[in-house]
């Protein structure tokens, strides 16, 4: 049976009859009614930034969503105004679009893969209000939003800009940076490191290596080695999982290097 989508009339959507619609703000919640503890949304790995995320129930869906239209609209967006999305699919991406048609906004997704000039077309295009930017992306997303104006933000240290360094050492085959709780710096910067076979640079040497094309709080504190990195399909390394993994590297870290 062919259904029609209502998508360009979100807003204030409870003043007309509950059996005459179907729109894509509402889906969720009519799906909710019925069945409230099936799956709605089942992330495979590497679709979600949070395993807490990775299976959600429409229950569990609708209230986040819910969550995410109330934060949307207490940043002070109104009805029609775009929120933009540079980030990969994702469960967390999902949530967001729907709590945005829920708050009657509109969502302008661009793919993160697109040069900086296209990037800074569409968003003088589209004129976003709010963006959602993947962490991981931020390096590659600050330039051309901060040249049209927007309220720029996101970590002191660019990972992309370490682990791009690292991998000129002619010892590393993989390497991936992260942030790790320390007793003295709040957080560290943390290279894991996967060698070339045979090699045996040591950490100091790397730490050495950085230093000499990095500033200094850019450089790792520390240097972590690995024989792989947890990976998706798509080759993307999963951060989180080495966050976890590695939580605990600096309690008791006397070295306040």
């Amino acid at each position: 049976m062919a259904v029609d989508f209502d998508v360009t009339s979100l807003h204030h959507r409870r003043a007309t009859h509950r059996w005459e619609r179907t729109s894509v703000g509402d889906l969720l919640e009519r799906m909710t009614w019925s069945f409230p503890d099936q799956d709605a949304l089942v992330g495979r790995e590497g679709a979600y930034a949070d395993p807490a995320f990775r299976r959600l129930t429409y229950r569990q869906a609708d209230q986040l969503a819910n969550q995410i239209a109330h934060a949307l609209l207490a940043r002070g967006l109104g009805h029609g105004d775009v929120v933009m999305l540079f980030c990969e699919n994702s469960i967390e991406g999902y949530l967001v679009k729907i709590g945005a048609a829920k708050a009657g906004l509109v969502v302008a997704p661009i793919n993160p893969m697109m040069a900086p000039d296209m990037v800074s077309a569409m968003i003088r295009l589209v004129e976003p209000r709010l963006a959602v930017v993947d962490a991981e992306f931020w390096p590659a997303a600050e330039a051309p939003f901060a040249a049209n104006g927007l309220e720029t933000g996101g970590e002191n240290v660019s990972s992309l800009r370490v682990e791009a360094a690292l991998s000129l050492h002619p010892g590393v085959a993989k390497t991936a940076v992260i942030g790790l709780p320390h007793p003295h710096w709040g957080e560290a910067v943390t290279a894991v490191v996967v060698r070339i076979p045979g090699d045996t640079t040591t950490e100091a040497e790397l730490i050495a290596h950085c230093r000499a094309a990095l500033a200094g709080y850019e450089t790792p504190k520390s240097v972590v080695f690995a024989d792989a990195l947890p990976e998706t399909v798509g080759g993307k390394v999963l951060k989180y999982r080495l966050r976890s993994a590695h939580a605990a590297h600096y309690d008791g870290s006397e070295a306040l290097r």
